[in-house]
């Protein structure tokens, strides 16, 4: 072992620390940086003035990430236990509850810009129509998806209300289908007889007002997930996380290829659903 090292160690053992010379206490701690008493003696045996600020600060800091323990740290540096080393205080984490959780899940997967207004036109188709005729249709379709969408709902407006939402769902869903079989039927050809030729009618020319007439059923089948998803989010704010995860587990289905963006939704579903289950089971 070190003759400087075995030297001070007596000096410690004897009950002598304060006879150690700077210059001994100075190539200790240059030998051995994680050695936090030759620090702790440079600043309580020294008279400080004899220290710069800059070597008592950096004396300090070595003495603060070498021991571990506030109260060791506090009597080397000759300070009260409940000494305050930091200047500034650290601000406090704000506290994550279920409701900020949900808020911050909703803006992740969607627009915040937009998502405000997006979730006030759905609800106002959904559950307020303008035209009266609109209710009556969803209520008429309800019959069919009774078949298909398994009960989940609570009775009173809960209900009433998954149900006008299954039924918005259903709509959009067969008006895509519908169109899809429609642009993938093929054209009629017309009978030709063997003396006459029909004309080939002269298409009208095309202005750069003309607008293109969208007929890929791709677009509308992403449209219509689009609104699905928001469709989703209304049952979340409403509290209604398993029929949230329903639809979405519904589209991870029908489209595989987004299937981590709706792992990761279904995973935060069924986390909701557990502590609604709790908090159930709680009151019970």
């Amino acid at each position: 072992m070190d003759s400087q090292l075995l030297h001070y160690l007596d000096l410690l053992a004897e009950g002598r620390a304060d006879e150690a010379e700077p210059s001994l206490l100075q190539e200790l701690r240059r030998r051995y940086p994680y050695f936090s008493k030759p620090d702790s003696d440079l600043v309580t045996s020294l008279n400080p003035a004899g220290l710069t600020p800059d070597e008592l600060n950096s004396l300090k800091a070595s003495i603060m990430m070498t021991t571990g323990n506030p109260d060791a740290v506090s009597s080397a540096l000759g300070l009260k236990s409940d000494a305050d080393f930091y200047s500034e205080s650290q601000p406090s984490r704000e506290k994550m509850t279920t409701e900020s959780t949900i808020d911050s899940f909703l803006e992740r997967y969607g627009n915040p810009a937009d998502n405000d207004k997006e979730m006030a036109l759905l609800e106002k188709l959904i559950f307020n129509p303008v035209a009266p005729d609109y209710t009556a249709s969803l209520e008429a379709l309800q019959p069919a998806v009774a078949q298909t969408t398994a009960p989940q709902t609570a009775p009173g407006i809960s209900s009433r209300q998954d149900q006008l939402i299954d039924a918005f769902i259903a709509k959009n869903a067969d008006d895509i289908s519908t169109s899809a079989d429609d642009s993938s039927k093929p054209m009629p050809i017309a009978s030709i007889s063997s003396d006459k030729t029909p004309a080939t009618p002269t298409p009208a020319p095309m202005t750069s007002h003309t607008a293109m007439p969208s007929t890929e059923p791709g677009n509308e089948a992403r449209q219509h997930a689009l609104l699905t998803e928001s469709l989703a989010k209304i049952y979340i704010k409403k509290g209604r996380y398993a029929k949230a995860f329903e639809i979405i587990h519904s589209l991870s289905l029908n489209y595989p290829e987004k299937s981590c963006y709706f792992a990761d939704q279904l995973r935060f579903l069924h986390k909701l659903m557990l502590i609604q289950e709790l908090q159930q089971k709680d009151k019970k």
